[in-house]
């Protein structure tokens, strides 16, 4: 997963010009908490997307507290933060 280096500006929407979830507005990627069926359908789009990778490292690196990125829940997505920022740290 490439998460090794900060997203520059310019380069921050260029990964979402190949996303799936671009052009799916049948489908809630910032659905509740509790909403299992609506996490369900957003991480099966995620699933089959080119630049999963890309949204996940996006995510973690500007630390987005809501929505599904990368297939990954915001609970998910704050504990592979916590270690990718211990390995960052640790290898600085």
């Amino acid at each position: 997963m490439p998460m090794n280096a900060m997203y520059e500006l310019e380069a921050l929407d260029t990964w979402r010009e190949g996303s799936v979830c671009a052009d799916r507005t049948d489908v809630d990627f910032f659905p509740s908490p509790d909403d299992i069926g609506a996490i369900a359908s957003a991480r099966a789009v995620c699933g089959s997307c080119p630049v999963r990778d890309d949204c996940l490292a996006f995510a973690l690196e500007t630390n987005q507290s809501d929505g599904i990125w990368g297939g990954y829940t915001p609970a998910e997505r704050s504990k592979l933060r916590r270690v990718w920022l211990r390995d960052l740290k640790a290898a600085s």
